[in-house]
């Protein structure tokens, strides 16, 4: 679903990310281990067309989104990848539902009653009006795994999904970001330093 060649990335003329070749098939789930510092969020920043590489080539489904212009990045992204940042970066005026509705119009994919249908698949339906203060850490968590799944997504991105969480919060936001990704067919990749989650993965790439 990706594939990856001859990537760098430098800040301040120091490489702070190179990965030589990897490539990852239609429905694989990955972990990407490091320590902070070593690049995961750059990776990750990179694969959602956020950030262009300073080198190399990055390919998803038939696209190098890096040769890509802004307009023409920005719609492919809102079709093909879902990403689930560190913190949950929503709208704190809008009720949850409003939040949500905010992707299938700019995705033009997806509808109320699906987003509905996810809120009731992660216990959260109840919550659909509450604004983002009224929610807890693992409740804001789950908002942001939907609002990430909500157009189905080749590509399923998650940077320190975990970090803020309890053991208890962390395997169950795992456990949600990988049932949801298989149920839509994306490819996972998760980026973390928590080595809490690193049991529950076959594939794992160390930066």
């Amino acid at each position: 679903m990706f594939e990856i060649s001859g990537l760098t990335h430098e800040y301040q003329a120091q490489t702070v990310l190179a990965v030589e070749k990897w490539q990852a098939g239609q429905g694989e789930q990955w972990l990407v281990l490091g320590k902070s510092g070593s690049g995961k969020s750059t990776l990750l920043h990179i694969l959602a067309g956020l950030l262009k590489p300073s080198k190399g080539k990055v390919k998803i489904k038939d696209t190098f989104i890096e040769s890509l212009k802004s307009s023409d990045l920005d719609s492919f992204r809102a079709q093909n990848i879902g990403i689930v940042f560190q913190k949950p970066h929503l709208i704190q005026t809008l009720t949850v539902l409003e939040n949500l509705l905010l992707v299938p119009y700019l995705a033009r994919k997806g509808n109320k009653q699906q987003i509905i249908s996810i809120l009731e698949s992660l216990n959260m339906a109840h919550k659909q009006k509450s604004y983002p203060n009224q929610l807890s850490q693992g409740e804001l968590q789950r908002i942001s795994i939907a609002r990430a799944i909500i157009h189905n997504p080749v590509l399923l991105l998650a940077d320190e999904p975990t970090a803020s969480l309890d053991d208890e919060n962390a395997h169950n936001a795992i456990g949600l970001l990988q049932n949801k990704a298989q149920e839509i067919g994306a490819t996972l990749l998760i980026a973390t330093h928590d080595q809490r989650v690193k049991n529950s993965f076959s594939h794992t790439y160390i930066l």
